[in-house]
């Protein structure tokens, strides 16, 4: 024991093993720092609750391994502030169960590399605004079975260079209102009941009524 004023102090010292029993409770009381040191492995066993608090900042540093195992009940993990996490290796996550994310915000990913994403079950996607998908290289889609593209408002398709449709069996274009095939000012015009043809100020027009011709100049092979 030290009792000289401003420098107190208690020296407790077990040359070897020290053990400590407890009965009841036990309640310890620091006035300002602490500071404890295990050479080499430390246990700690608690056979109910746990509650640690912490008023400041808390900081870990592992220079191993760390390993959490929870065997019964749920984890939860509530952050009231900014969360950041940096990895700087691989990451892994197994879920033997069901996954749910809801982000209240807005949510931005962004990937340097490649992607790829395997779905061994069926997958939808729900889209309650609108839709935006940018490629700025090339984009190829492969479907082995069906393929149906269904759209409640108008469905435009458009190319800066050529376009081209290819089907190795039967293939049907149908509307039920008109359809109308142009090139430049030339144009194929398919309604319910004609099918116009019109090119350089000359018309071909087939409906019920039979066919009829005009132009500046008809010629007929018969």
């Amino acid at each position: 024991m030290n009792d000289t004023a401003g420098q107190e102090q208690m020296t407790l010292h077990a040359q070897y093993d020290m053990s400590t029993t407890v009965l009841h409770d036990q309640t310890n009381t620091v006035k300002n720092n602490r500071t404890t040191t295990v050479s080499v492995n430390d246990t700690l066993t608690v056979n109910a609750d746990r509650t640690m608090s912490v008023v400041g900042k808390l900081a870990e540093t592992v220079n191993a391994g760390h390993e959490m195992t929870v065997t019964a009940g749920g984890y939860t993990q509530t952050i009231t502030g900014v969360t950041a996490r940096t990895v700087h290796g691989d990451v892994t996550n197994t879920v033997n169960g069901k996954r749910e994310n809801t982000v209240n915000g807005q949510f931005v990913e962004t990937v340097t590399a490649g992607e790829e994403k395997t779905v061994s079950a069926g997958k939808r996607l729900t889209v309650t605004g609108g839709y935006t998908q940018s490629v700025t290289g090339g984009y190829s889609q492969a479907v082995t079975g069906p393929l149906a593209v269904q759209a409640s408002g108008p469905l435009t398709q458009g190319a800066t260079e050529t376009m081209a449709l290819h089907a190795t069996g039967a293939g049907s274009y149908t509307s039920a209102s008109a359809l109308t095939l142009g090139v430049g000012s030339s144009t194929v015009v398919i309604d319910a009941g004609s099918i116009t043809i019109s090119a350089g100020g000359s018309v071909i027009k087939v409906d019920a009524s039979g066919v009829s011709v005009n132009g500046t100049e008809i010629s007929l092979n018969c």
